[in-house]
């Protein structure tokens, strides 16, 4: 029975468990100097949908000269038939070269380089142009890098909103094929 507690006077102590000789003998200390050692977790604190809903930005900026440039993509009124966008730092992404023949964007590729873009592909019966964005991993590019380009394509991509499909190429032979088939299907 638990008596009560007056105010200022000691909390009374629990009582010791007896462990008899023959329980001694086949290591119970040892079990129970195990149990009432701390035990170290690994779990993460926090509500599990937080861990799981949580978005991190990329770390990457977007210079306004990739959203004009793909403006004058959209627009009807220029010959820009593709855009390129490239890494001018680590996390500093810059518009690199527009035009209005596709087959430059083709002579322009670099095997060292990472770089994100647009070609604007006219169809024919009055149904408009279509816009396809693009991914280019060039083959000298290291995991690092690679791993990057893919983490902020996405921060790339949300500036080119109405895009109609996406490729990626990882070398200039893998990625000139993609390009010309999807150049060849309005």
């Amino acid at each position: 029975r638990r008596q009560r507690e007056e105010p200022g006077t000691p909390p009374a102590r629990a009582p010791r468990a007896r462990v008899g000789a023959r329980a001694r003998s086949r290591g119970s200390d040892r079990r129970l100097a195990r149990l009432s050692e701390p035990v170290s977790s690994t779990m993460q604190a926090g509500a599990a949908k937080a861990l799981h809903t949580r978005k991190q930005k990329s770390g990457v900026t977007i210079e306004e000269s990739c959203g004009e440039a793909w403006e004058r993509l959209r627009s009807d009124a220029t010959e820009d038939r593709f855009c390129v966008f490239g890494y001018a730092d680590t996390t500093v992404i810059t518009h690199r070269l527009s035009g209005p023949d596709p087959q430059e964007l083709l002579a322009n590729l670099s095997e060292d380089e990472v770089l994100f873009g647009a070609i604007r592909v006219d169809r024919e019966g009055g149904l408009g142009p279509k816009f396809i964005s693009f991914t280019f991993f060039g083959e000298a590019v290291n995991g690092m890098r690679k791993g990057r380009g893919a983490m902020h394509r996405n921060a790339v991509m949300n500036i080119m909103e109405g895009t109609h499909d996406t490729f990626e190429g990882e070398g200039i032979e893998p990625f000139t094929h993609s390009f010309n088939t999807a150049v060849a299907q309005p």
